[in-house]
């Protein structure tokens, strides 16, 4: 690469990490979708019961429990690999985000270096293996949290009195709940986070180890003085454009890295991404890469 073409790239704008946003709301739906499926073979059993106790008085909740429970353990299984299709679900969704931001670093790499390469990904399989654990902890809480609601609004409706559509829309509520509203929001936690964690990955793998926070710029970024969220602390709003480290996330840096300083109270000590239901995506110092390919191409010339 010519000296010329080195400075341009060196000086170039900043690019980032794009949140992948469409990725999250194909998950959300993908997480919903699963838990309904669930949902409605409870809903048969419970239906069941309902009719029983109201037909002839008489009703065996432990029996219905312990229904619930069967149906829990056969659809989700003793791990992430042994749940009805859940364990596919979450390895498609990863390598979709995977295959994103492969493509930005690829992208990048040929522009600065002029040579087109794959990046090795080593670091991959150890990755998203904890992420779909994780995603499958989170998701399989919901369906215990919906056998719990369920039996607790039974026995309460048993107590007082409910008619059959007095519990039914009860049930219906608890379904609604957690189809709709939680499934976004792990959806929207965990593809952030996982989005960090390839960026993280992806850059301290060819040596870059430092990168620039960028908000997502709107009246929901955390901190942001005009927006829904003005005085949350710690505030994302005033990491715009610092220079952060993957190394140490207690650190900035607003000179281009000559100098770090501690990070206040009211800044974010996480990594970009990792907070809960972050939208802040990353961009990878590129100015350090490229110094250090123009230091090797000097000792060499």
């Amino acid at each position: 690469m010519s000296s010329l073409k080195r400075k341009r790239t060196s000086n170039r704008k900043r690019t980032y990490v794009s949140y992948p946003l469409a990725t999250e709301k194909s998950y959300a739906v993908k997480i919903s979708d699963y838990m309904q499926g669930f949902i409605d073979n409870i809903n048969t059993a419970v239906v069941a019961f309902n009719n029983k106790h109201f037909d002839d008085d008489s009703s065996d909740v432990d029996a219905l429990w312990v229904q619930m429970e069967n149906e829990f353990v056969r659809y989700f299984g003793t791990s992430v690999y042994a749940s009805v299709n859940l364990g596919a679900i979450l390895k498609k969704i990863a390598e979709r985000v995977l295959g994103s931001d492969s493509l930005y670093m690829q992208k990048q790499l040929e522009i600065i270096s002029g040579v087109s390469f794959s990046v090795d990904t080593p670091w991959w399989d150890n990755l998203v293996s904890l992420w779909e654990q994780e995603n499958y902890r989170l998701i399989k809480s919901m369906g215990n949290e919906y056998i719990t609601k369920v039996n607790q609004i039974i026995l309460n409706g048993i107590s007082n009195g409910y008619s059959l559509s007095e519990l039914s829309d009860q049930i219906k509520s608890v379904g609604a709940g957690l189809t709709e509203a939680h499934s976004r929001l792990i959806a929207r936690d965990q593809i952030g986070k996982l989005n960090s964690l390839i960026l993280k990955n992806q850059s301290t793998y060819i040596g870059i180890n430092t990168y620039y926070w960028q908000t997502a710029r709107d009246e929901r970024v955390r901190g942001n003085p005009t927006g829904k969220y003005s005085k949350a602390v710690p505030s994302h709003w005033i990491m715009e454009g610092l220079l952060c480290s993957w190394e140490n996330s207690d650190v900035y840096s607003d000179d281009l890295g000559k100098t770090w300083k501690q990070k206040t109270d009211k800044m974010e000590h996480l990594q970009v991404g990792m907070a809960i239901q972050c939208r802040c995506e990353g961009a990878p110092s590129w100015n350090q890469y490229v110094q250090n390919i123009d230091d090797t191409i000097g000792r060499t010339i």
